[in-house]
């Protein structure tokens, strides 16, 4: 999560009280809820050798789905 990500599309809503005046100071305070998501974050493994990196294409069916935010190696 960061200042793009909120913890709605991340699936981590349930940490954050986006209702609680005072609270969740984070960009969709008030209408995350009410906005719906356009986006959701996704961890996911290469198949393959290389590492995933920020603005790298994420395909599907050899479609783009998405593009990847974060990556780095993992021991996984």
């Amino acid at each position: 999560m960061d200042e793009e990500h909120t913890p709605l599309e991340a699936g981590s809503a349930w940490i954050v009280k986006l209702d609680k005046p005072g609270g969740f100071i984070g960009p969709t305070r008030s209408s995350a809820r009410s906005r719906g998501l356009k986006r959701r974050l996704a961890g996911f493994k290469l198949t393959g050798k290389g590492i995933a990196r920020h603005g790298y294409p994420v395909l599907k069916e050899g479609r783009r789905a998405g593009e990847v935010t974060s990556g780095t190696m993992s021991a996984c």
